[in-house]
């Protein structure tokens, strides 16, 4: 009978801590990558919304003397007609501005 040819064990350790470890550092190299850039979309999309409603606010707080009470010409309470006027008064003051900047 023929004896059944013995791989030596140098090989047979270099082979499968060698690649084992080879592909289980890929991967969990891979997983982290991963990870990491949902952790990182998740985080600027909130700071994205966060950015949006401090804009938002700081925008409403610039027009809201021209939407207040004491501005109104007239006694109406329909929202259009203070939204023409606050346009109206965010032009003129846009207007002035852009004319102050050119002299």
């Amino acid at each position: 009978m023929s004896e059944p040819a013995s791989i030596p064990m140098w090989q047979t350790v270099v082979g499968v801590l060698g690649l084992g470890s080879l592909i289980a550092t890929g991967l969990s190299h891979w997983l982290a990558l991963r990870s990491d850039r949902k952790k990182w979309i998740n985080d600027n999309k909130k700071l994205e919304w966060r950015q949006l409603i401090d804009e938002l606010g700081e925008c409403l707080e610039t027009m809201s003397y021209a939407f207040d009470e004491k501005f109104r010409t007239d006694d109406s309470i329909e929202p259009m007609t203070g939204i023409i006027q606050g346009n109206r008064i965010i032009k003129s003051n846009a207007t002035q501005i852009n004319r102050t900047a050119y002299q």
